[in-house]
């Protein structure tokens, strides 16, 4: 049965400046490390970014260079990035060196409305024989958009996340859910910083007797994630889950 190895690494929320000498000597752990999908928290650096920042070009260079050199998929987590008078939070999708598209936050929580302007498309990208979607923190809340990328044909969900310690059993909750009625595997990433804790999260489905369960791992606040994810086998039950689901409850909405 074919498989994924995804990587969550829970890098600590730091400012621009210190965030290249983060990223050089946190990847030195991962040296060799091939044909994986690694991930990183929302906004693991602080900083609103200008588009056309130098700093921040080094940033996206070096994370190129290392998707590149080791075959790696890479959701490097998401940035506030300034560009055309408004500020979006948004998560890059890197496969063998190329930045293939970019994915905006749709829903920004709570004060973070005050500076970043929500996006307005839900993207797929492809990587090998999988989907994968990526749905930015409080995104994963909403069940809508976890079922678009469903319907898409999404294999797996990457949430970038930055979850305080006090919500993660809720946050945990949201991951799981969005598993289990999606028929989809979920990797959330959170930051490893005092306040946020770590406790990545990742929901995988598998079939059990007439229905489905879920393999859940998650990390502490010290370690990382790794997992493996049987893909194939959540498609026959993902397409069973879609074609039982109505769709549309106009007709009880009506009085």
């Amino acid at each position: 049965m074919k498989n994924i190895s995804i990587l969550g690494i829970q890098l600590p929320v730091v400012q621009q400046k210190d965030s290249l000498n983060l990223l050089e000597n946190t990847l030195k752990e991962f040296e060799g490390l091939h044909d994986v999908v690694m991930a990183f928290p929302e906004r693991w650096i602080s900083d609103v970014i200008n588009k056309d920042d130098e700093n921040f070009s080094f940033i996206l260079e070096r994370l190129l260079q290392i998707s590149r050199d080791n075959n790696l998929c890479m959701v490097p987590g998401s940035f506030l990035i300034e560009s055309e008078g408004k500020v979006t939070n948004s998560s890059p999708f890197i496969l063998n060196g190329k930045i293939m598209g970019w994915q905006e936050k749709i829903s920004p929580f709570l004060n973070e409305k005050l500076k970043v302007s929500g996006g307005k498309e839900i993207n797929v990208f492809q990587y090998n024989d999988i989907k994968i979607g990526i749905a930015i923190c409080y995104d994963i809340d909403f069940p809508y958009y976890s079922r678009i990328l469903a319907l898409r044909g999404c294999d797996l969900i990457i949430n970038p996340a930055l979850i305080a310690e006090n919500f993660h059993d809720m946050w945990h909750l949201y991951v799981k859910t969005r598993s289990l009625e999606n028929r989809v595997g979920v990797v959330s990433v959170n930051s490893s910083s005092d306040f946020f804790m770590g406790e990545s999260i990742s929901s995988f489905p598998f079939p059990y007797k007439f229905g489905a369960k879920l393999s859940i791992t998650t990390a502490t606040q010290t370690s990382n994630l790794f997992v493996k994810f049987q893909w194939e086998s959540t498609r026959e039950m993902r397409k069973k889950r879609l074609e039982d689901d109505p769709g549309s409850y106009d007709l009880f909405m009506k009085k």
